[in-house]
């Protein structure tokens, strides 16, 4: 049995929700597949055994109480191509505070996927429904699972080394971005059973220039542990200019001799414009 493992969040909980009541149905609007938590839209395309694939998107209508508290469940699904359900979490129980006034809730669902997973086309479905009225909106997301091969994946940009602090590709003129992301299905050398991964970052301008002559360079070459399929990795990005720019990460297994590259994107702004 696949064991997959999923988490449901809403910026309600971290107290930042902007909502409203009125008599308009629930819905699910904006939903989009993201580099992470708060991160960037990510393309369409297949994902891999191993990876982490994250949801974001907007609750609209759900119905406030006196105290401007709306409360509601969110439930997550996964299914075969035979439409077997092959994981399921919740329904989960939360409440949203409106604080700005509106009639949206910006939300977000992510399932790890495990590494053994049999590739092939899966559905993701994510039901929310509102604890007053007992209305629910769903929405569904057909994926393929690739089968296992070198590459990239698990990008997402945060606020602390330590990836705890989840942020979106909007930098402030003067604070450091860390990028991370991990490589998957690596090959190992056959005399010491070491990966030998030469990994390195890009900056473009928005016309597609290099913003340095050369790229942020890194090598994982040792202390891999034997089981370890996925390794992690970080760069840190200091913004010194507002633009729009373009993150290029890109990495090369040495021993495979396959490559990966991922790129998104970057806007940086100032507080003083």
């Amino acid at each position: 049995m696949l064991k997959f493992c999923a988490t449901l969040l809403a910026f309600a909980a971290c107290a930042v929700a902007a909502l409203a009541g009125g008599d308009g149905s629930l819905e699910i609007k904006n939903v989009r597949a993201t580099y992470g938590y708060l991160g960037a839209t990510r393309p369409a395309g297949g994902v891999h055994p191993g990876e982490t694939v994250f949801f974001t998107f907007d609750v609209l209508n759900l119905k406030l109480d006196e105290n401007a508290r709306a409360s509601y469940s969110m439930a997550v699904e996964v299914l075969d191509n035979k439409n077997n359900t092959v994981f399921r979490l919740g329904p989960r129980n939360a409440i949203a505070q409106n604080f700005l006034g509106g009639n949206s809730l910006p939300s977000s669902a992510h399932i790890d996927i495990p590494y053994d997973t049999p590739p092939g086309e899966y559905l993701f479905r994510v039901t929310v429904q509102d604890r007053s009225t007992k209305k629910q909106a769903t929405f569904e997301r057909k994926a393929k699972l690739l089968e296992h091969d070198f590459a990239l994946i698990n990008v997402g940009t945060y606020a602390d080394r330590e990836a705890r602090v989840p942020s979106s590709p909007i930098g402030v003129l003067g604070e450091t971005i860390f990028v991370n992301f991990a490589a998957l299905d690596f090959g190992r050398d056959k005399k010491n059973g070491q990966p030998d991964l030469d990994v390195t970052m890009r900056i473009l301008d928005d016309k597609g220039q290099a913003t340095f002559p050369k790229p942020l360079q890194g090598n994982v070459s040792k202390d891999v542990p034997e089981s370890a399929k996925i390794v992690p990795l970080q760069f840190a990005l200091t913004v010194n200019r507002t633009g729009n720019f373009t993150i290029e990460l890109e990495a090369i297994c040495k021993v495979c001799g396959k490559k990966s590259k991922v790129t998104l994107p970057l806007k940086v702004v100032s507080l003083n414009n």
